[in-house]
């Protein structure tokens, strides 16, 4: 069996699209393979999603504890007749975790329980999934509720391309009193960062706040640093594209005027920040002596800049460093924890293990698989966006960790 397409009913009716899939498919699959859909099972999602007429069969997912029986008979309406055997074809083991919620556990004999409805009459289930995993780089994916202001992006584990776009304009005016800037609309956090004019020089960049799709629009920026002329920069972060639903059109960045007390902000220049070959990144300061990978271990950053520049405050800022592993032997995996600092993304030998966000919760660890170590130097590099942790160091360990975050609210995301 050869899926063509998955919950596309869930946002989209275009049956000529679904038969130019069809046909690619056999061009290349031929007669004998058995095509299919999948789509939540209520009327409008099959109405959208399938091909009714059609050779391709029509299976269908639920939410683990719904009846599954009524279903399966739903589902017969969309297949030939005598065709349409009960197929759960995403049978939910676990469910998806965002940042700021508690971690989603279920209960493994209540599981077993909703499976056994559907086997014990001879359905069939596609277990989604076996185990759960972990989405390296930035292939986190995310959610939206009622609305696409509503933006729930995932956490790193979970098995679901984003990164980072700089833009730069400088101040039209001061107004001596403080301004508003606002973005009514940004996909999907933007930091704001003023480096003062002063003369033809300019002062420390420092950093205003953040503006999030999901809560503010504004920040205020600070009547002492607010000068005509001065350097305005706006770091916006790409935290995961919808991947489920009417809002699965996501364009990223900054997508409405920048206004300064209501006023637009032009003159812009735009950088992408694919954040690639990251080893080649200068090294500003360095793990402190090498050790050996064992858990429990803590990596210590050092204090200042190969220069001697102190570091200064906040973010971003990448952090560069080596640790050592004694033999092939020792090359196992293990989790980094990054308890303390703030929010950011880590690289272990030029590769993207993923964001961490523990000031958010509920993942406090980023899982390092053995293939991605060796013996001898390892090159772990950490970009943290905001507050760096205050010891300068981050743990090894050995399990994972869904603890982190001070206010988490409970999951309200359903298919």
């Amino acid at each position: 069996m050869v899926q063509v397409e998955n919950e596309y009913g869930s946002f989209g009716d275009d049956k000529d699209y679904l038969q130019y899939l069809v046909k690619l498919a056999r061009s290349h699959l031929g007669d004998d393979v058995i095509l299919y859909t999948t789509d939540g099972g209520a009327v409008g999602n099959l109405n959208g999603g399938t091909l009714v007429g059609s050779d391709v069969y029509a299976a269908v997912d639920f939410s683990t504890g719904e009846d599954p029986w009524p279903i399966f008979e739903l589902q017969k309406k969309y297949n030939a007749p005598g065709k349409s055997p009960a197929l759960a074809s995403e049978f939910y083991t676990g469910w998806l975790t965002h940042w700021g919620e508690t971690f989603a556990q279920t209960d493994a004999m209540q599981v077993a329980s909703e499976l056994d409805k559907i086997l014990s009459k001879n359905g069939s289930a596609v277990l989604y999934m076996a185990h759960g995993g972990t989405n390296f780089g930035f292939f986190s994916g995310a959610n939206t509720g009622e609305n696409a202001s509503d933006f729930e992006p995932d956490i790193t584990s979970y098995d679901y391309i984003s990164g980072f776009i700089l833009y730069q304009s400088v101040l039209p005016y001061h107004t001596g009193i403080g301004s508003t800037l606002t973005i009514p609309l940004v996909h999907d956090r933007a930091q704001v960062f003023i480096a003062p004019k002063s003369g033809n020089q300019y002062g420390t960049l420092t950093y205003v706040g953040a503006i999030q799709r999901w809560s503010s629009s504004s920040v205020i920026i600070p009547n002492s640093i607010s000068f005509q002329g001065s350097k305005l920069l706006i770091l916006v972060e790409n935290m995961g594209r919808v991947n489920y639903g009417h809002f699965i059109y996501d364009p990223k960045g900054i997508l409405s005027p920048v206004l300064l007390d209501g006023t637009p902000i032009r003159g812009w220049r735009i950088y992408p920040i694919p954040l690639r070959n990251i080893m080649q990144l200068q090294r500003t300061n360095r793990i402190l002596n090498s050790v050996d990978l064992e858990f429990g271990v803590k990596l210590s950053i050092g204090p200042r800049f190969e220069n001697n520049l102190e570091i200064p405050v906040g973010g971003p800022i990448f952090y560069s460093g080596l640790f050592n592993i004694s033999s092939a032997y020792e090359v196992k995996d293990t989790y980094i924890s990054f308890r303390g600092w703030t929010k950011g993304v880590a690289f272990v030998n030029d590769f993207n293990i993923g964001r961490f966000w523990p000031s958010m919760g509920p993942q406090c660890n980023l899982y390092v698989p053995a293939p991605l170590l060796h013996a001898g130097e390892n090159h772990l590099v950490i970009l943290e966006l905001e507050k760096e942790n205050t010891k300068l160091e981050v743990n090894l360990v050995d399990t994972p960790d869904f603890t982190c975050g001070q206010q988490l609210k409970q999951s309200h995301f359903v298919k």
